[in-house]
């Protein structure tokens, strides 16, 4: 962190993270200006919070001036901002440091870093797998969302004590991330349509999304949902320990003997990771399908990551769920 202090920083986009950044910087006696393209009566709530900023922040709306990115030491942009931008790239060839928030949150962390990704459930599955790690005495950070991005962890006073770092991760962080290199990454789903406005095709969406599994090496977890990634060459080949999860039996599917995981078998979650373990359900407190899958992920994760059978039974049966979720 200290290699930032009072240094001249650019904050490109003033969402939430956004003021997360400026907070972060701040506490390094930086000189921060903040740009955003859109005009300034469209950002009337967010100048109003930031006029209030002591230092005062530098402000430019409604365009992004080529000096600012220049005159800047680091330059960090939210998570919405397009990463090949010609301000970008033209502070990248001055020789600035050009980082999004995502990938200084991954520079300054030093700690185990369980990555969650998917089109959907990221969140629940974070949180799970994050609760079943308290319960097991670990200490713990969960993130990677403009509620709470990445960025948060540098921000803790008790950082050094953190056993693990949960962040979910969207295709949309992973636009030119680099040196990301998570020790267990779980993979939900991959969805049929993509961000348009992030992604030029298809093709661009899948091949951002699957990066992530080029980064694992025979000392890294893998965690894969066997109902709708089973027949995706990439996983089945990935350089890793892999383990499986279904909503179905193993042994009714006939592949019992060939994967390890976790699945659903004779009304309890089974999983032979490790060791045997078995699971009761019927006193879940979240209900629905989605939400049994989400359990199924987070098992895995955390019976590969050698949590106590006690722990992840807490967490089936006292989860509460993500607040403001059905």
């Amino acid at each position: 962190m200290e290699r930032f202090r009072n240094k001249n920083i650019l904050i490109v986009g003033i969402g939430k993270t956004g003021f997360r950044l400026i907070n972060f910087f701040n506490r390094l006696d930086c000189n921060i200006r903040v740009t955003d393209i859109k005009p300034i009566f469209d950002l009337n709530k967010a100048v109003k919070k930031l006029r209030k900023i002591k230092p005062a922040v530098e402000m430019t709306f409604g365009e992004h001036l080529d000096d600012d990115f220049i005159n800047a030491d680091v330059v960090v942009y939210s998570g919405s901002v397009d990463p090949n931008m010609p301000q970008l790239e033209l502070a990248r060839r001055e020789g600035k440091e050009v980082y999004s928030e995502f990938a200084l949150g991954n520079k300054l962390c030093r700690k185990p870093i369980i990555a969650v990704c998917g089109s959907h459930g990221r969140t629940t599955v974070a949180h799970m797998i994050g609760f079943t790690l308290r319960q097991d005495g670990k200490n713990v950070f969960v993130g990677g969302t403009s509620e709470s991005p990445f960025i948060e962890y540098s921000m803790l006073p008790n950082k050094d004590e953190i056993d693990y770092v949960v962040v979910e991760v969207s295709a949309v962080q992973m636009r030119r991330l680099t040196d990301f290199h998570p020790k267990m990454v779980v993979f939900t789903d991959i969805a049929d349509t993509y961000p348009q406005g992030q992604f030029t095709s298809m093709g661009e969406y899948m091949e951002t999304k699957l990066s992530i599994i080029k980064t694992l090496s025979p000392d890294d977890t893998l965690i894969v949902n066997f109902d709708k990634l089973a027949n995706n060459s990439f996983f089945r080949n990935a350089n890793c320990q892999t383990y499986w999860y279904s909503r179905r039996s193993f042994v009714k599917l006939g592949v019992m003997e060939e994967i390890q995981g976790t699945h659903f078998h004779d009304r309890r979650i089974h999983s032979n990771i490790n060791y045997h373990s078995e699971f009761v359900v019927k006193k879940m407190r979240i209900i629905g399908q989605n939400n049994r899958e989400n359990l199924l992920a987070a098992i895995t994760a955390c019976k590969a990551l050698d949590l106590s059978d006690e722990a992840i039974q807490t967490c089936v049966t006292k989860f509460p769920g993500i607040p403001h979720r059905i």
